[in-house]
């Protein structure tokens, strides 16, 4: 799925094999209204139901990578997840202990973590939701390689298709 972005096209929505995972990526959705449009709805879950390859009953569990106070994006995606029928959030992974910290009191039920790898192996999430910066994204593609994630980047002009990886 694509769009234009300074008068250039590039994607807005896809999804690929990499490594034994799946990645499924959109820049859509970075307000309530999207959230509200049955049609989004319809892309997202579509989207992590074939990332994850689920079968299973029961919400998927999902991992925020990056808890970041900018607009207080960190909480404004849980918040958004956790309303989203069939979606919980069960962890968040920050380098920043002030993040983690934040993400414990505003989210007491979850787990933190400051490192990708071990978010990834704890067994606690389905998938990975990543609202890092795109320049920090190829870090925390170890994640997708065992199991799925979804990208959230902050601007449309780099994708994770676009950055080397790593």
């Amino acid at each position: 799925m694509t769009g234009r972005w300074q008068f250039e096209p590039q994607p807005v929505a896809y999804v690929r094999e990499y490594g034994q995972g799946r990645v499924f990526y959109t820049i859509l959705g970075h307000d309530e209204r999207a959230f509200r449009n049955p049609a989004f709805g319809k892309l997202i879950h579509r989207g992590i139901w074939w990332a994850t390859r689920s079968n299973k009953s029961g919400p998927v569990r999902c991992g925020i990578v990056g808890y970041g106070p900018t607009f207080n994006m960190g909480k404004l995606h849980a918040d958004l997840i956790r309303a989203a029928a069939g979606l919980s959030v069960t962890a968040v992974c920050d380098i920043n202990p002030k993040r983690t910290d934040a993400a414990a009191k505003e989210l007491p039920d979850i787990r933190t973590f400051d490192n990708h790898k071990k978010m990834a192996s704890s067994g606690l999430v389905d998938i990975a939701i990543n609202i890092t910066r795109t320049m920090c994204m190829p870090r925390c593609r170890s994640i997708c390689s065992r199991r799925a994630s979804v990208w959230f980047p902050r601007s449309p002009s780099a994708s994770p298709s676009s950055r080397p990886a790593g």
